[in-house]
């Protein structure tokens, strides 16, 4: 089984080399299952592993994938990383579903949605200190996975973020769960000075970048 992946409403353009993905394939009108969290690698042009096709070639399977890949399988409930200073891979969540598959030689390609949401920080900064954190308070503590439908559906409990600097002293970028939210930056100075913002509320969609201007 190979899968052909393609990424739509990106906030990264490709897969790399080495990534990995849980594949489960269901029979179509049945309860068995195919393959159930089955991994597959990225070599650069699909994603391949151990798993083979299933005898009945005439047998139809809904494929279900996600990334990155957990032997736990795909989480059903997403907790968001409120540290992410290290970078945004490690908060990442795609999916993709494919519906009434039937065996075959070459690769099935499958649309990859990215469920969470990206918010990138630019931020002019001529206060004469470096900026230190950037945080965003106030975004959902976890959201409730829909694979079916590739939906998201946020927690009411909040928590605070901190962003990678993506871009020295310039650029900084969160992943978070989508929803409607009253989100709050904070940025800490090295002068010892915390400086907040209040952001008007705004639905985040999945797979949407919103970009906040900072001076």
């Amino acid at each position: 089984v190979q899968v052909e992946p393609v990424i739509t409403k990106a906030t990264e353009v490709n897969f790399e080399n080495g990534d990995q993905i849980g594949l489960t394939m269901a029979k179509v009108n049945g309860t068995e299952a195919y393959a159930s969290n089955a991994c597959l690698t990225f070599d650069g042009n699909v994603f391949s592993g151990d798993l083979v096709w299933y005898a009945d070639a005439y047998s139809q399977a809904d494929v279900y994938a996600y990334y990155p890949y957990s032997s736990e399988g795909a989480p059903a409930i997403y907790a968001a990383v409120a540290d992410q200073t290290e970078g945004i891979a490690q908060a990442d969540l795609m999916a993709a579903v494919k519906k009434g598959v039937l065996p075959t030689p070459n690769a099935v390609t499958m649309v990859f949605k990215h469920l969470m949401t990206k918010i990138v920080v630019n931020i002019d900064n001529v206060s004469g200190a470096t900026v230190e954190v950037v945080e965003l308070n106030g975004t959902p503590v976890s959201g409730e996975v829909d694979y079916e439908n590739l939906a998201v559906a946020a927690a009411a409990e909040t928590i605070a973020v901190k962003a990678y600097e993506a871009t020295a002293g310039q650029v900084w970028k969160a992943i978070i769960v989508p929803g409607t939210v009253k989100m709050e930056l904070a940025v800490s100075l090295s002068n010892g000075k915390k400086i907040t913002q209040p952001l008007a509320e705004m639905t985040l969609k999945s797979g949407g970048q919103y970009t906040v201007n900072v001076r």
